[in-house]
């Protein structure tokens, strides 16, 4: 009887051990959500909720005027991040923005694709803001030139890829990544614009669609997708001109607030006044680099409380 009972015992023992293998081959064939973020929070299973990055509750968004380039300061409760450095010429303005916010260190700087007029100032923000992830696309190697690779590489920064797909959490503030795949895209237009970072964000219970330099080519991918575009605030892409801000892709979107990062102040040709015309149709506010201010900082709580303040230089 005692044999039996241990017989029985067994086959319970390696019933159980079945199960539990099953079950972890199960939890490991399934998809993984990545945490790029750069110090990425490890929580343990049974750690409460409270746990969890916060989400943003205030953000300021500061469009810095580089003339016709990008350079956008993300500056939240949980730490700060730029979008693009803008032209290395118009570093001046990146510096005294960081001095006036208060901010000595960048948590990361996110470069959308490898265009001077998004990536001239990064020699200088690294050395002005040491220690920051950098985020690109993960077709880096394809469109950064290798003296730029190489600043990467020897600011000792860890070095992020993205692709379509991917989310993160940066700052309190959620992305996806809506472009471009992983393999470098040779035959949508122009240089390698229609490669650039597309993101969706949301922060502060506003909505955000950051479009780099893509332009109308990528726009009409989206819609075919059938990709989530409606956004409180649109920073357009290509600085304004012709070649992007499509009107049906502007009707998808439908923002209350665009980010136009363009200025005739150096001879430059952007915006344009039919995208101009396209964004006064829909009753959108639309702010550019087209003044002689230093920059314009947009305080969002929600999205129904956004406010706009100028400063001068």
């Amino acid at each position: 009887m005692k044999k039996q009972v241990n017989h029985v015992l067994l086959l319970v023992l390696c019933l159980a051990f079945g199960v539990t293998l099953l079950s972890s081959c199960a939890q490991d064939s399934s998809p993984q959500v990545l945490d790029l973020s750069p110090s990425p929070t490890l929580l343990p299973s049974a750690a409460p909720l409270s746990s969890a990055p916060q989400a943003a509750t205030t953000l300021h968004l500061w469009l810095i005027n580089t003339g016709e380039s990008d350079a956008l300061l993300f500056q939240t409760d949980s730490g700060s991040f730029m979008i693009d450095t803008g032209l290395k010429g118009r570093f001046d303005a990146v510096e005294e923005t960081l001095s006036r916010a208060g901010i000595a260190s960048l948590d990361a700087v996110i470069l959308t694709h490898g265009h001077k007029d998004h990536i001239g100032g990064l020699k200088k923000l690294l050395k002005r803001c040491p220690g920051g992830a950098i985020y690109t696309a993960a077709i880096d190697d394809e469109t950064y030139s290798d003296s730029e690779l190489e600043t990467i590489h020897e600011s000792g920064a860890e070095h992020v890829l993205l692709q379509k797909g991917d989310v993160f959490t940066l700052c309190g503030i959620s992305f996806s990544v809506l472009s471009p795949e992983r393999k470098y895209i040779e035959d949508l237009g122009e240089d390698d614009n229609n490669n650039s970072l597309v993101l969706r964000a949301e922060a502060a219970g506003c909505s955000l669609l950051l479009m780099g330099d893509a332009t109308e080519t990528i726009e009409q991918i989206l819609l075919r997708e059938g990709v989530s575009l409606a956004a409180d605030l649109l920073k357009a892409g290509h600085h304004g001109k012709d070649d992007a801000s499509s009107a049906a892709f502007l009707a998808a979107v439908s923002p209350r607030i665009a980010l136009l990062t363009g200025s005739h102040s150096d001879g430059d040709t952007s915006p344009s006044e039919a995208v101009l015309a396209r964004f006064a149709a829909l009753g959108t506010t639309v702010y550019t680099n087209d003044t002689e201010l230093l920059a314009l900082e947009l305080i969002i709580s929600t999205s129904d409380s956004i406010e706009a303040v100028e400063h001068a230089w």
